[in-house]
């Protein structure tokens, strides 16, 4: 008998369930931060190792941008169209090709790594082979995320939702326990160790799986690839390498400043990142496989209320609490990271951070929703133009914001790029491509759901002042009291004037139901 997380799920069920047990996963993930951040603060050193492994991490998305956009839609296009046999030997044959890409920058990445980092990084030469180490234990790495990455991919097209959180809890505590046995004898190596022996363990455990529950078949044998999944790919890969540079561009700015001031940015970026994970991710990659069904079968006008009702229900959530969480950043960090050596000064570079990053977590929904289309339909030429021109016009925003205000221009500046490119999307490609979508109503529901929530916003943020050195205990009461007053303002105010009393009695008939 299988146990509950190596079974299928349905799609209502696997949104609760996979939201639930994401949530208790991210709390392991979040330790991790916490534990570094109490051992090794922000410091030069922290900077180099969230640096490399932001680097590894942002190759390796190119290949999870094909695994979601191509590869995924295909094993189970191949898998219902031709046969189980088939669709796994497809799997075969694109795993090994990924692990030979895997060994082959892996192995470019560990002839060189200082030269290679000082090329690429304003760190000094000094900070660099001082800390060699760390970055002979998180090149590695990258093979090890991209084979992960993908097995995890097709397990959810199997529709196994819940295991990339169990693994993930797995991959935590290890890197926790090397922290807390090894902090005192290599410093913040010990945390590059346990990121390294982390991803060893998921590899080495998703391997057993993939060819003993899915019951795949090592082989080095070639798979013929369509002109169409060719071209895809091809489009997936372009459009990406524009996104490439302008992550890249951001990061070699963002190690120009002093020392601490990339830790703290990649603090506030995992914070903002667990929630587009727990929130995002869980929703639309459940709602996403409803997509594609759905496309498949032509079935155009559930789609449009499926899309539609489930982005409008998202979009009611996670508006005010991305708010919420912006106007108590100060206090947030404070409770959760004010302690060991994390300082207060670390304390308020990081909360500049999380202030303005946490509110892209609408974007990264409506984008994410917007993605799923694009996958269900196929037009992966289409999308490269549209990540194609998103990329430079951030490049254009970001480069200048960055050189003129600081460390601050890029929070600010990736915030006003991505919701140009939101409104773009949503008015031009949903007309030209997904005209059965009735894109104005979901552009009136976030504008009018925006201005609700930022007017609330602005009376808390400028009229309600926490006490900056006020204790833990005081911190926290406030920070509660101003999140229970912000959502009861945001209901009386939603429900009376009519912007979301449709989702309001839709979630209280939920909550009763359950």
């Amino acid at each position: 008998m299988k146990s509950s997380f190596l079974k299928a799920e349905s799609t209502n069920k696997a949104i609760v369930s996979s939201m639930a047990l994401s949530m208790f996963a991210k709390v392991f993930n979040f330790a991790q931060s916490l534990v570094a951040s109490y051992a090794f603060g922000t410091q030069a050193s922290t900077d180099i190792l969230f640096y490399m492994l932001s680097m590894v991490i942002l190759l390796s998305t190119l290949l999870s941008a094909v695994n979601q956009q191509v590869i995924v839609p295909n094993v189970i296009f191949i898998r219902t169209s031709n046969s189980e046999e088939d669709s796994k030997k497809f799997i075969s044959f694109i795993y090994f090709v990924y692990l030979a890409i895997g060994a082959t920058v892996t192995m470019i990445l560990m002839l060189m790594p200082e030269k290679i980092l000082a090329l690429f990084s304003k760190f000094s030469m000094e900070h660099i082979m001082s800390n060699i180490d760390i970055l002979k234990f998180i090149i590695p790495t990258f093979i090890l995320i991209i084979a992960n990455t993908f097995i995890l991919d097709i397990f959810t097209s199997y529709r196994y939702f819940t295991l990339p959180m169990l693994l993930d809890m797995l991959k935590n505590i290890i890197i926790i326990l090397f922290v807390l046995l090894f902090k005192d004898v290599f410093s913040v190596t010990s945390l590059a160790m346990g990121v390294l022996v982390g991803n060893l363990a998921q590899f080495l455990l998703l391997n057993f799986l993939l060819f003993s529950i899915l019951k795949c078949k090592p082989s080095f044998r070639a798979y013929h690839l369509s002109n169409e999944i060719k071209g895809n790919i091809g489009y997936v890969t372009g459009g990406f390498l524009t996104t490439f540079l302008s992550s890249f561009v951001v990061m070699y700015l963002m190690s120009g400043f002093s020392s601490g001031v990339f830790s703290a940015m990649d603090y506030g970026q995992k914070i903002s990142t667990v929630f587009i994970m727990v929130i995002v991710g869980q929703i639309t990659t459940v709602v996403g496989m409803n997509i594609i069904e759905l496309h498949a079968k032509n079935d155009l006008k559930k789609l449009n209320e499926t899309f539609i009702n489930y982005l409008k229900m998202s979009i009611f959530l996670i508006i005010p609490f991305s708010f919420i969480i912006s106007i108590n950043s100060d206090g947030i960090i404070s409770i959760l990271f004010e302690r060991g050596k994390f300082t207060k000064d670390s304390v308020a570079l990081t909360s500049v951070f999380l202030k303005y990053l946490i509110l892209t977590l609408p974007y990264a929904l409506i984008n994410s929703f917007m993605v799923r289309l694009i996958i269900a339909k196929q037009i992966q030429r289409v999308s490269f133009w549209w990540q194609t021109s998103q990329s430079i016009g951030n490049i254009l925003i970001l480069w200048p914001m960055i050189y003129f205000f600081g460390y601050v221009g890029y929070p600010i500046g990736g915030l006003i790029a991505d919701y140009i490119y939101i409104f773009l999307l949503l008015y031009f490609l949903i007309k030209n491509q997904f005209n059965y979508i009735d894109n104005k109503q979901i552009i009136r529901f976030f504008f009018t759901n925006g201005l609700l929530n930022f007017g609330i916003a602005a009376v808390f943020y400028f009229f309600i002042k926490a006490d900056a050195d006020g204790s833990f205990i005081q911190k926290l009461v406030h920070v509660s009291w101003v999140s229970a007053a912000f959502i009861l303002m945001n209901l009386v105010i939603g429900y009376g004037s009519g912007i979301n009393r449709n989702e309001i009695t839709k979630m209280i008939k939920w909550v009763v139901r359950a």
